[in-house]
Formats: structure tokens, C-alpha cells, sequence
């Protein structure tokens, strides 16, 4: 057929509409084309990539359509020939141009349905795109990004192969979108599927989160516990409620209806897209005839029958108060763990919520600027009626450290005695201050106050109160000296010990750090060891009286037991505790600000302790601040004085050009005192101060008196 075709061609007869007369290619076509186009398409001179002398066969011109193609344009747009080259006539144009058009029309006829070989043709950019995303049902998806933009092949947008190009690079950025792609396909019993995430906690929390919006539609917000992490505040437990309201209100607008079964609780539950079946338990439950008097559902019952207005709030209130109490909701983070919580939320039964026993111990709070601390015992008939209740309140006591049980029932008698013991004591106050007065070093004690007839026990007194015999300077020891720099900004000091602990370290930084444990900006965090504290001191520069304040703060909040603190005032041979006290995991402190006269070289401590000797995740954040009450008014403040440069020194001066006024220091668990003692000092501008200070013999009797008179008289003005 295709040998027929050619021959048909060759002998392509030429009509001009008045003869025909058969045409040669050999000896008509070929001429022309030698005698106007081959100087300059040849083998010698091949212009514009045209060689007419490749065309010697069948084969050959078919072979090479797209030349021929080439050429019908030429010959049709006269460019060819060249204007300066000889021209053929009319005649001659027309019957080269129409042996090449009826060639190739004869040649597409002949080749129809078959294009012959054809570049395959690969996805253009959006094309790639929008296939990965309909296969993985991700539209995040995006494999091109990093592709070159598409070709346009000198004519335009194409769609064809031969317009797109693949080079090595693009093969690679192929097998690297692919890579990425199989990175979001996720292994599931049923099969695989596809995430718009690649790590397993995005995929978890994109299903959590899928998971909570199929409930969302089913509940409410509200109901938030109020939760304190490393200081940052935030609220809990705040979503997932069930919109109790929203269905006490149904069963009570449709009450009526629904008892007499004009509406059923489906075609109810429907109109206000409440789930029927919980609407249909609460309904069976409040509707129900059952015996209840008393009992928390009778009680609900009742109140549901007797609401008249539509509005649920008070059997919502009455139902939440109930769930308080009857049911309590533990920390997610350590479900199941030894020790802890098996299930987030437990049932607290009602044997747990009535005793018939219960043991009270309180910490009394000091009490600021010598104010009374007021303790109330309240009891309460929990709103059920006060109908055969009564509380018995047994043994009231106080405790101290070391020292026997005080019952509250022998306290006046014992506020009496002191009082009369007092009023003894201070009628001879002039006795006892010239008494103090002929204590030299050395001296016996006993002896002295047999000589002035006074008691001995009462002197020591006094004589503690003056300072008499004891120095106002205390000798820290224990300095942490091994300085430790855990990253920049970050940096202590600490003990010489493979752990490097106890330790003292700063954050200088502007960003929360966790160490582990978390080191706020500009704060001061501590760790003990099991049988060390670690401290910071501040050694007063100054005579007067400050006002202190501290806190403490768990730092690692999520393991660990705990710590105990104390807040130490150090003199010479004694020491007064103004507060401590323990908290557990997650816990915080905060010291109501008291006010202590100090001497110069007196030191105010705050020590950080293990909890029962277990040290595990105890970093604490701490700080102080002590604020000069007159005077000067300076201020020091633990935090700002100390984070930018912890290790400027130990001991290190003050922010005030002191030196040695913090000190870093560790000393053992075992030694520390725990026990209260009463450090007190001589008022400054008091008659007892100038007592103190005056050399003059007869002129401190006449001051002697005049304090004694001050101290049983009556309160002055």
C-alpha cells in the first residue's frame, strides 16, 4: 500500500484545470531544486540544516517530513530563494510548492493513526500536584515546590513530551518528592493511609484533635480547674463538659408533652440536637415515680418537679456540687505510674465524704508588727439540716519543736503566771540592768545575780537581749567555691563533688531555660543532695531594722518529692527561724513579709533542703529581697543583684559597693536547727539604747530607772 502511495506521488500528475501532464519527481522536481537550492543546501554548503543531497530514495524522503515541511514554508512566504539568488517563474514556483504540499498531505493520509515515535509525555507541575493529592487524600501537599517551572518550548504552554525536559537533577528531585510523599503514609490494620504529618506525636495529636471536635459537637466548654506549671497559669479540664443545662431545659419545656406522648424523646432530641439517648436516661431518672425521699436523685427530683419556670440553673448548680464532691479528677501525666492514680477520673464513695473521726493540725502563721493570729473552729451542718448533729472537739492543743503539748484549756492560767512573772521581772528592772552591768568576761553568771539578788535564769535573759557577752558577727562557712557553666547564661557555683551538688545557679539570660527543671530569666534556682542543703546568706552591712521577704518555687515540677525550706536570722551561738516549712511535687511558697532588727554582721539564710532525704528533680527556684525600713532606704534584692554574674565572687559584694554581703554556701541536713530561738535587739533612739552606750556610772543608774519606769508604767502615746 505504502509503495503504492509513493508511486502515486512520484507520479503526481499536475492540473492546471485546462491539461494534465504527469510529473516526474526524478526528472521534473529534482531539476528545480538543482537548478534554485542546491548551492546552498548541499553536502558542500548544508544551510539552515537543509541538505537536499540526503534525498535519494523513497525512504529517504520520508524519512525527513518535517524538512519538507520547512520547505513548503519557504516556498509559499517567497524567502526562498534569497532575493539576490536567481528566481524561479511563476510557473516553476507553483509546481515546486504543489509536488511538496501534495506530498506531505499524501504522506499525513498515509500516516494517520500512527505518529510514529513519540517522546512520553510526563505530568506537568500542577498536574503532579493535584494527582499526589487526590491519591493521598492530603492537599498539604505540595511535591513540586522545589521543581523548575514548566517549559514552553518556543510556542507556548505545551502539554507535549517533546516540550518537557528531564535532566538528571529533575530525576532526583522526583525520587526526592517521592520520598517525601511515602513519609506521610501511615501503617493501618485495615491498610495505609496518609497524614499531613510525619512524626508520630503530629499524627497523634491530628487525631486527638479529630477525635475531640466529633465530641465538641455533642458538648461544651466550662467547668476549667485553674493549674500553676513552672509559673506559667493556665486552666484545665475546660472542654468535653456535657451541656447538662441544655437538657434539663428540654425535659422541662417539654415535660408536659412528653408525659402525655404528644412528642417522643427522639423527635425531641432532634429539634435540639441533643443526644436521645442520654436524654431518654435523664428523662426515665427525673421522671420517675420511685420512693426518694432524702436521697441525692429523690432530692433532684423533686426540685425538677417543682421548677416551673424553664430555667435549670439551680438543679445545674445543685448537680455540680454533687459532682465535686462525688467525683475527683487526678492529674493525667501520671496515670497508671506506682504510686499514682490508676484512671483520671475516680468516684470518691460516701464513706469517703462522711467520717465520723478527723484528725486537724495547722501551722500558725506569725503575726506581722505584733498583730494577734486569730484561729476560728467553724463548724457546719453540711445543708442537709442540723437534726441530731454535733461536733466534739477533743484535745486542743499547742506544739512545738522539742517541747511539750500545750492544752488550750490550761492557757489562761498559764498567761496569768506569765503575766504576774513579768510584771516581778520588770519591777526590778534597774536591779538587773546593774546587775548586767558588773558581767565582765569570765564572770559567773550565778554569782552575779546572788550578789544583786536577782534571778539567774532572768539575767541570762537580759543580758542575751543587750548582746552582753556575745559578738554580733557570724562566720559563714561552707562556701561553694567550683564554679559550673551548664550552657551560655547559665552558669553557679557548686560543691567540689562529681555531681557538682549542692550548687547555686543563675539564669543571666532574657529566655526560660530548662537544666533540667526550669531556670526562669533572671532568677536564682538551688539543688541540695540527700544529706546537704544549699544556701544563699546575706550578712547585714548595716545596723536596723529591714523588712524580709522570700518565696520558693518548685523548678522541675514533673518528678521528684519536694523540698523543705527555712528562712535562718544567724547571731553569734544562736540562730531564729522566721519560716519554713515543706511542700511536694509541684508546690510553692511565699513568706508573708516580716520585720527584724539586724546588727551588722548578722546573717539572714535561705536554706534548701531534700525532702525526706530525697533529692531527686529538687531544683528550687528562690528569692529574697531585704528592704531597709529607715535610713537609706536601700534595697537587696537576690534575683537582680546576683543572676548577672553569679560568679563575680564568694562572698561577693552588695549592689551597694558592701563587700562580703552574699554568700553561696552548703552545710549538712543533720546539724541544721530546726528549733525557734527568739533573737531580739535594744530599739535604736530607746532610753535602754542610750543605756547601753553610756560610760558614766551614776548617769546609766538614772537611765536604768527611767527604763524601769517606762516598763511599768503605762503604754506611752
Amino acid at each position: 500500500m505504502r509503495r503504492l502511495i509513493l508511486f502515486l506521488l512520484i507520479t503526481w500528475k499536475y492540473n492546471d484545470g485546462t491539461q494534465a501532464k504527469p510529473l516526474d519527481y526524478t526528472n521534473d522536481v529534482v531539476p528545480l531544486i538543482q537548478k534554485y537550492c542546491v548551492d546552498c543546501h548541499s553536502d558542500d554548503d548544508a544551510e539552515a540544516d537543509l541538505n537536499f543531497d540526503d534525498f535519494r530514495s523513497v525512504d529517504d524522503l520520508r524519512s525527513d517530513t518535517k524538512a519538507w515541511i520547512k520547505v513548503e514554508k519557504m516556498l509559499i512566504s517567497r524567502q526562498m530563494p534569497p532575493r539576490k539568488s536567481d528566481q524561479p517563474s511563476d510557473t516553476e514556483r507553483d509546481k515546486l510548492s504543489g509536488w511538496v504540499h501534495d506530498f506531505l498531505v499524501t504522506e499525513a493520509e498515509a500516516r494517520a493513526g500512527d505518529p510514529g515515535r513519540v517522546v512520553l509525555r510526563r505530568l506537568n507541575n500542577d498536574e503532579y500536584n493535584y494527582t499526589v493529592r487526590d491519591l493521598t487524600g492530603v492537599t498539604s501537599l505540595d511535591p513540586t515546590q522545589e521543581f523548575p517551572v514548566d517549559g514552553a518550548a518556543g510556542e507556548g504552554f505545551t502539554n507535549s513530551g517533546e516540550a518537557q525536559g528531564m535532566s538528571s537533577a529533575l530525576a532526583m528531585k522526583y525520587l526526592d518528592a517521592a520520598k517525601e510523599v511515602a513519609s506521610h503514609a501511615v501503617l493501618t490494620p485495615e491498610g495505609i493511609r496518609f497524614s499531613p504529618y510525619t512524626t508520630e506525636r503530629d499524627r497523634t495529636d491530628d487525631l486527638m484533635s479529630r477525635i475531640q471536635a466529633f465530641y465538641r459537637q455533642f458538648t461544651e466548654d466550662g467547668g476549667g480547674s485553674a493549674v500553676n506549671l513552672h509559673g506559667i497559669k493556665f486552666t484545665t479540664n475546660q472542654g468535653g463538659r456535657l451541656p447538662l443545662a441544655r437538657y434539663l431545659a428540654a425535659t422541662l419545656a417539654e415535660r408536659e408533652a412528653l408525659k402525655s406522648g404528644t412528642k417522643t424523646l427522639e423527635s425531641v432530641a432532634k429539634e435540639r440536637s441533643l443526644n436521645a439517648k442520654y436524654l431518654r436516661t435523664l428523662w426515665e431518672t427525673l421522671s420517675s415515680d420511685k420512693a426518694g425521699g432524702g436521697t441525692l436523685l429523690g432530692g433532684l427530683r423533686e426540685k425538677w418537679e417543682a421548677t416551673e419556670s424553664g430555667d435549670p440553673a439551680e438543679l445545674v448548680a445543685q448537680i455540680d456540687q454533687a459532682q465535686k464532691k462525688l467525683w475527683k479528677f487526678n492529674t493525667i501525666g501520671h496515670i497508671d505510674s506506682e504510686g499514682s492514680a490508676p484512671r483520671w477520673m475516680e468516684t470518691v464513695g460516701v464513706k469517703d465524704l462522711v467520717t465520723t473521726r478527723h484528725d486537724i493540725k495547722w501551722s500558725l502563721p506569725v503575726g506581722s508588727d505584733g498583730a494577734d493570729v486569730v484561729f476560728y473552729l467553724i463548724t457546719d451542718d453540711a445543708n442537709d439540716g442540723n437534726k441530731d448533729d454535733y461536733v466534739v472537739w477533743k484535745n486542743l492543743r499547742l506544739e512545738g519543736a522539742g517541747k511539750p503539748p500545750m492544752q488550750l484549756r490550761e492557757l489562761a492560767a498559764l498567761q496569768r503566771r506569765i503575766d504576774e512573772q513579768r510584771f516581778k521581772m520588770l519591777g526590778l528592772t534597774a536591779r538587773y540592768l546593774e546587775a548586767a552591768s558588773a558581767v565582765k568576761v569570765g564572770s559567773d553568771i550565778s554569782k552575779v545575780a546572788s550578789a544583786h539578788k536577782v534571778d539567774e535564769e532572768a539575767l541570762k535573759v537580759w543580758m542575751d537581749y543587750l548582746a552582753i557577752g556575745r559578738s554580733s558577727g557570724v562566720k559563714v562557712e561552707g562556701h561553694l567555691q567550683k564554679k559550673i557553666n551548664l550552657r551560655d547564661g547559665i552558669t553557679g557555683l557548686a560543691a567540689d563533688t562529681p555531681d557538682s551538688l549542692p550548687s547555686v545557679v543563675a539564669n543571666s539570660s532574657d529566655k526560660d531555660e530548662r537544666i533540667p527543671g526550669l531556670a526562669k530569666a533572671h532568677t536564682v534556682v538551688m539543688h541540695p543532695t540527700p544529706t546537704h542543703f544549699s544556701a544563699v546568706g546575706w550578712q547585714s552591712p548595716i545596723e536596723g531594722k529591714v523588712r524580709v521577704e522570700a518565696f520558693v518555687r518548685d523548678a522541675h515540677g514533673n518528678c521528684g518529692n519536694g523540698v523543705e525550706w527555712l528562712l535562718q536570722h544567724r547571731v553569734s551561738g544562736k540562730t531564729a527561724v522566721l519560716w519554713q516549712g515543706e511542700y511536694e511535687l509541684g508546690g510553692s511558697a511565699e513568706m508573708i513579709p516580716r520585720e527584724v532588727t539586724v546588727r551588722k554582721g548578722e546573717v539572714l539564710s535561705l536554706v534548701i533542703g531534700p525532702r525526706k532525704n530525697n533529692h531527686s528533680c529538687d531544683l528550687t527556684t528562690v528569692q529574697l529581697v531585704i528592704s531597709e525600713t529607715d535610713g537609706d532606704e536601700r534595697v537587696w534584692d537576690l534575683a537582680k543583684e546576683v543572676s548577672p554574674n553569679i560568679q563575680a565572687g564568694n562572698p561577693r559584694e552588695d549592689s551597694h559597693g558592701n563587700s562580703k554581703v552574699w554568700h553561696f554556701f552548703q552545710g549538712e541536713m543533720a546539724k541544721v536547727d530546726r528549733a525557734d530561738a527568739s533573737i531580739v535587739n535594744v530599739p535604736k533612739g530607746s532610753v535602754l539604747e542610750q543605756w547601753v552606750t553610756e560610760k558614766e556610772p551614776e548617769k546609766r543608774k538614772d537611765l536604768a530607772r527611767q527604763v524601769q519606769a517606762l516598763a511599768t508604767g503605762p503604754v506611752p502615746d
